[in-house]
Formats: C-alpha cells, sequence, structure tokens
C-alpha cells in the first residue's frame, strides 16, 4: 500500500496566488492581464508531493456551495430551471475581505491540468465544501492506504486526525507525526482531536463569522465541556453541581437561546462522511501542455510533461 494526499484546492490556490504574485505569473486574454500564480502554485504543489511522498495518489478536492451551512445561517440555494444556482448566503461567512482576484474561476481548470498526471485525481460535489469531501475521502479511504495526508490549512480537518490520518500544512517537513499534530492542536486548542468540534461550536469561528454561545465564553471552560462531554444531548441534561468550579457557566450555555445557538455551531463545525466520486481529466496530456503554454508557462509545460512519465 502507498499513501493518499487529499489536498484543499481552495487554500493552495489563495496561499499559491500571494506566493508567486502577478507580477511574475501572468498572462494577457483579450489585453486584460491576468494572473496564473495560483496555478502554477497547485501545479508545483503536486510534482513536488509525487516526489517527496514516492508517487502517492492524490486528489485535489474543488469547493462546491455549503447548501447546509447556508441554511442552517438563514441563507437560501434556489435552483433556477436552466439549472443554475441562486445564492443568498445569508449570515455565512460575511463580512469578508473580497480577493484581488477570483481564483475560484480556474478551479475547473487547474483540476482539468493536474489530473492529467498518473495517480491524481479531483472532487468535486455541487452542494459541499472542500472540507466536507477531505474529511470523508480521508476516513472512507485510510484502510486502503498506508497512510492518508489531508493538505490544508483548515482548523476543522484537525478532527479527521487518528492512527493513519495525519494534517499536513508544509512540505518542507515529511509527514507530519500524529503526536506533533496533537502538540500543535494543544497549542491552540488544548483538546484532543475528536473533542474539537464541541469546543469550537462552544466558542464560536471568527474567521467564519460565526458567534459563540456567550459572549467571551472561558476557553477553559470550553475545553472542560469538550473533553468531558461526547454529545450536545449530554450537555443540555448535565445537571451541574451548584457548588461547582463551573456552575455559573453551565447556567450561561444552558439557556435556550444558547442551547439552539450551540446545537446550529455544532451542525455547522461537525464533518461527516458521505460517499464522494472522484474524476479523472476529460483533456490528455498534450492538450494540457498547450493549456500551459497559451498561459505564459511554456517552461512549466516541459516539466510537467517529463514529471508524468
Amino acid at each position: 500500500m502507498k499513501t493518499l494526499v487529499v489536498c484543499d484546492l481552495s487554500w493552495l490556490m489563495y496561499r499559491s496566488m500571494y506566493s508567486y504574485t502577478a507580477d511574475r505569473f501572468f498572462y494577457y486574454d483579450e489585453g486584460v492581464r491576468k494572473p496564473t500564480g495560483h496555478i502554477f502554485g497547485v501545479l508545483r504543489s503536486i510534482v513536488t508531493l509525487r516526489q517527496k511522498y514516492n508517487n502517492p495518489d492524490i486528489i485535489l478536492c474543488r469547493d462546491g456551495l455549503p447548501k447546509d451551512r447556508i441554511e442552517l445561517l438563514g441563507g437560501t440555494i434556489t435552483e433556477n430551471e436552466d439549472g443554475s444556482l441562486s445564492v443568498d448566503r445569508g449570515e455565512y461567512k460575511t463580512g469578508r475581505a473580497p480577493a484581488s482576484y477570483n481564483v475560484h474561476k480556474d478551479a475547473q481548470l487547474i483540476c482539468d491540468i493536474a489530473s492529467t498526471m498518473p495517480g491524481v485525481y479531483y472532487a468535486y460535489d455541487r452542494f459541499k465544501e472542500s472540507d466536507d469531501l477531505l474529511f470523508s475521502l480521508a476516513k472512507l479511504n485510510k484502510d486502503r492506504y498506508t497512510r492518508v495526508l489531508i493538505f490544508s490549512g483548515d482548523n476543522d480537518l484537525l478532527q479527521a486526525i487518528d492512527d493513519n490520518i495525519f494534517v499536513l500544512r508544509s512540505m518542507a517537513k515529511d509527514g507530519v507525526p500524529l503526536d506533533d499534530y496533537y502538540c500543535q492542536m494543544e497549542s491552540e486548542f488544548k483538546v484532543p482531536a475528536k473533542a474539537l468540534p464541541i469546543y469550537r461550536a462552544l466558542r464560536g469561528d471568527v474567521s467564519d463569522t460565526i458567534e459563540g454561545v456567550y459572549p467571551r465564553l472561558s476557553k477553559d471552560f470550553a475545553r472542560y465541556v469538550a473533553t468531558n462531554f461526547d454529545t450536545i444531548e449530554d450537555i443540555k441534561w448535565h445537571l451541574p453541581d451548584p457548588k461547582g468550579e463551573w456552575f455559573k457557566w453551565w447556567q450561561r450555555i444552558q439557556t435556550p437561546n444558547a442551547l439552539k445557538i450551540l446545537e446550529r455551531n455544532y451542525k455547522l463545525m461537525k464533518l461527516n462522511v458521505f460517499p464522494v466520486n472522484i474524476h479523472k481529466s476529460a483533456i490528455s496530456l498534450d492538450e494540457a501542455c498547450i493549456t500551459l503554454a497559451n498561459l505564459r508557462m511554456d517552461g512549466y509545460a516541459a516539466v510537467w510533461r517529463r514529471s508524468a512519465r
């Protein structure tokens, strides 16, 4: 058996866009200068992963619209007669500053080029985000591979860690040992992997503009609850000791409104396993290299061809 690497395409694209800037990586389309650093960076990562991990299987996970999360936060997704979608995101990820370039426009192009490489595939679900795909693919395939690496900077995916599933955030190191990643989690969250959804449901998530169950909720109390209670029902029906250390905090999070937020947040944070289809490119290696040449990446087209052998 060998290694499987499941990659967060959105994370790789944005990281690459800022690493390989538009003053060096660009092409002209009808006189308009368009950046290509995010394309180059993803492809370069794939070549490096293949070299570093002895030609692993690689699956790029592309973002769809997170229907369940959008609806939980008051938004709607409506399918039109022509198959297009009308989207009201509600409170989901509102307030984020827009990026200088919408890299998602090139996501399918990157998937098509990348999966011309042997052992490279991509996954996409219209109504699932990449973290849902990454988690499912890791859990569904962990017994088929010696190890599974999740290549992503998303904290939600730390809940996937187990015997042979690791989270990788840099290729400067080899596959990160499980204990090292528990140490990294403890430096920030101080809870084990399985407790992460409850901890983050209690505290909220600033990056996704998700409020916690109570303003300025004690981190230590959230860690205590997440580590000692396995389900929201356990928290809901727990009878705290009036003389206990955390009694006042229990009173605050067990109000009807706080429990409603907690249940909602847990559904937003907890990743679940579902079937995922993976795909190969509809174009040939020759067509991929021609596309790279048209994007002013002639030199890297040659690298891509050599790496595909």
